[in-house]
């Protein structure tokens, strides 16, 4: 099923998830050493402050902001990905490069989350509301997959 919210206009290029240069800064790209050479089209950095449900294990998802999910996100989609349907596997990535499978939906027709491995994510980095953190995403240059990248920010005290 093509998906109804693609709106990347840089498919024509012969390698898609290369960027071009003029799309990166290197000051945009996250600061994952174990990524450099992998990281193809990349978002700008997305914070977010945790709210209370965003860290609770039993809730095992975090809000992703709609201004940023349709500026950034939805743009490095392939037409074959469909959030809205059941969601689409994804790769969340943390500060050491370790890999945490997700899920990316569309929960009532209007919040966009990761959920699925949100909650081990939440177990291995330990949150509390208030937290800020750093989100990006970006397609893997070897492999095509979206993929994630969250840092935390500062911890709140």
């Amino acid at each position: 099923m093509k998906n109804p919210n693609l709106r990347n206009e840089s498919r024509d290029r012969e390698n898609p998830w290369q960027p071009a240069r003029e799309e990166l800064e290197p000051r945009d790209l996250p600061p994952v050493p174990k990524l450099h050479g992998i990281i193809g089209q990349c978002s700008q950095t997305y914070e977010k402050v945790l709210t209370e449900t965003d860290t609770k294990a039993n809730q095992g998802r975090i809000f992703i902001g709609k201004h940023f999910v349709k500026t950034s996100l939805l743009p490095l989609l392939n037409q074959d990905e469909n959030i809205d349907l059941n969601g689409i596997p994804v790769s969340v990535y943390n500060l050491e490069g370790v890999i945490y499978e997700m899920k990316l939906k569309l929960w009532s027709s209007k919040y966009y989350v990761l959920t699925v491995g949100w909650a081990a994510f939440c177990r291995d980095h330990p949150v509390e509301p208030k937290d800020v953190v750093k989100l990006w995403v970006f397609r893997h240059n070897e492999k095509g997959e979206l993929c994630f990248v969250i840092l935390f920010e500062n911890k709140q005290k």
